[in-house]
């Protein structure tokens, strides 16, 4: 048996396509994860998953806005600025998981009271 016309069709247009740039969310990525060892290995090691998931829901938030303002493809097979967005929530979210609620009071600067 042959191949259908629309297996044809969409096995051809996957080697047509032109490649893609993946340097913006290359560059993004790198900026945000390259200094976070040198921060964590500054801070206290209570507060290192703290402050992990403010920086990654921040960085989450520019890359997402960087995707909207560049008008990046969604779900095309490459890595976009929404999956590298994505990737930062995910991780910014469980550390913020794992983190004591004091600990995250002291990085932020906030007192609370002892019961």
């Amino acid at each position: 048996m042959g191949w259908s016309r629309a297996a044809r069709d969409w096995a051809n247009s996957k080697w047509d396509a032109p490649p893609r740039s993946r340097g913006l969310p290359s560059i993004v990525a790198s900026m945000v994860v390259a200094p976070i060892p040198v921060v964590a290995w500054l801070l206290p090691p209570s507060l290192v998953l703290p402050m992990l998931s403010v920086v990654l829901l921040t960085s989450a938030a520019i890359a997402a806005l960087l995707a909207w303002l560049t008008g990046a493809e969604r779900g095309h097979g490459v890595i976009t600025l929404w999956d590298v967005a994505g990737a930062f929530t995910f991780v910014g979210f469980a550390a913020g998981g794992l983190s004591e609620p004091m600990h995250v009071a002291q990085l932020l600067g906030v007192a609370i009271p002892a019961p």
